[in-house]
């Protein structure tokens, strides 16, 4: 399978991000907090699950130099369910992409769609 890359921008409570929690980044910003927005890059890559199962994920893959931290830490919300949507049909015209879980920087699972016994998101089980 030939590289599939997207980028996307997000946004991220910047004094959260650099005081607080961490990056936990989401695609609507947000005028009433501390708002900073960033490009991350995405490829499409192969996995293996702990459920000895193979599938694809959407892993980050840039930014080092852009934030102090740039590993996404979590995606808070419904925003992993819309970000995965987003990422998957982004080359909906061209290639039918059927990801089940995105990764951080790391490779940590940070969010997936798979059942609860299947994956172990990173620093917790999965919901």
């Amino acid at each position: 399978m030939a590289k599939l890359t997207t980028v996307k921008t997000l946004y991220y409570d910047k004094y959260e991000n650099d005081y607080g929690d961490g990056f936990y980044p989401h695609l609507i910003e947000n005028k009433e907090r501390t708002e900073a927005s960033i490009e991350l890059k995405f490829q499409l890559i192969s996995h293996h699950f702990p459920d000895n199962t193979k599938g694809l994920i959407w892993r980050q893959v840039n930014n080092l130099d852009k934030i102090p931290d740039p590993s996404i830490k979590g995606l808070d919300g419904d925003f992993g369910k819309e970000l995965l949507r987003e990422l998957n049909t982004a080359f909906m015209y061209n290639v039918d992409v059927t990801a089940s879980a995105i990764a951080n920087i790391l490779g940590n699972i940070v969010y997936t769609d798979k059942p609860a016994s299947s994956v172990k998101l990173w620093g917790r089980s999965a919901p």
